[in-house]
């Protein structure tokens, strides 16, 4: 009779082993999937892709141009090194507005750089993922307890409290709330007739100062100071008039894949880009 309870704690054990190795070799998709329907009850927007975008200074105000010439001189550059690649997005936007690209800047009217500075994305936890990590965990964790057939109410408590804290990590770890960003330079001119004097500059300056204490009541003795500073300027002329600017776009969602983030992006910023245009 002493035996029973051993082998009830035995084969305990073992149904717990087993549930945590099925968890982790299927990659709990079955709890992943009561999670995401435990989400679409709770707070169904976490399913639902959410857009960002800002631009960091206000956009300028540029002349209009008379229809013969609603032409733009475009250069794209991807300082990234992401694959991504928003270049035909923007000039479709553009042509939608009755603008054309040409090859050579002297026949433009606008002149429009595009630089890709950053894309990619930052996975952060969130508070709900947590809660409801820990709730879809405790259902398993409650359920196979139940289904180990001991009596045992305590053991059953702590088999389950074991399997939905595991459970729940593994939830929280794997369903997050991504958030994919990309940051693009701007950067658009517009040609001025008679031409713009354009002055540059680059101003340098260095400071060093020392002191020295002689006695130990904290007076000054000595006192030290070097300094120097160099200026450069240019004055150049140039055809356009140029404005530039940093737009932030981003997106966020459950799960989200650069996949499924790309296309919305392009669009929106494509969008924002060509609306510079006057």
């Amino acid at each position: 009779m002493r035996l029973n309870p051993l082998l009830k704690h035995c084969n305990f054990y073992r149904y717990l082993i087993i549930f945590l190795f099925v968890t982790a070799a299927t990659g709990c998709r079955t709890v992943d999937k009561a999670y995401v329907k435990t989400v679409s009850m709770t707070n169904p927007d976490r399913l639902k892709i959410d857009t960002k975008l800002k631009w960091i200074k206000p956009n300028p105000r540029i002349r209009l141009a008379s229809a013969d010439k609603m032409t733009v001189y475009s250069r794209f550059r991807n300082s990234s090194g992401s694959e991504i690649n928003v270049n035909g997005d923007i000039q479709q936007e553009i042509e939608k507005l009755g603008y054309q690209f040409v090859n050579n800047i002297d026949d433009a009217q606008y002149y429009l750089r595009v630089d890709l500075r950053y894309y990619g994305e930052n996975a952060h936890k969130n508070l709900s993922n947590s809660v409801l990590g820990a709730i879809a965990g405790g259902i398993a964790g409650a359920a196979i307890g139940h289904n180990v057939g001991t009596n045992n109410t305590g053991m059953g408590a702590a088999g389950g409290a074991a399997i939905g804290a595991v459970s729940g990590n593994i939830v929280t770890n794997r369903n997050k709330d991504i958030e994919i960003g990309l940051v693009l330079d701007v950067t658009i001119g517009e040609r001025i007739k008679g031409g713009v004097d354009t002055s540059r500059g680059n101003e340098q300056e260095s400071q060093m100062m020392h002191y020295n204490a002689a006695d130990g009541g904290g007076r000054l003795t000595g006192h030290t100071k070097l300094s120097s500073s160099e200026e450069q300027s240019l004055k150049t002329r140039d055809d356009f008039l140029y404005h530039q600017n940093r737009l932030v776009t981003s997106c966020n969602r459950l799960n989200l894949t650069l996949a499924e983030a790309e296309p919305v992006l392009r669009q929106k910023l494509s969008t924002a880009i060509a609306s510079i245009l006057p």
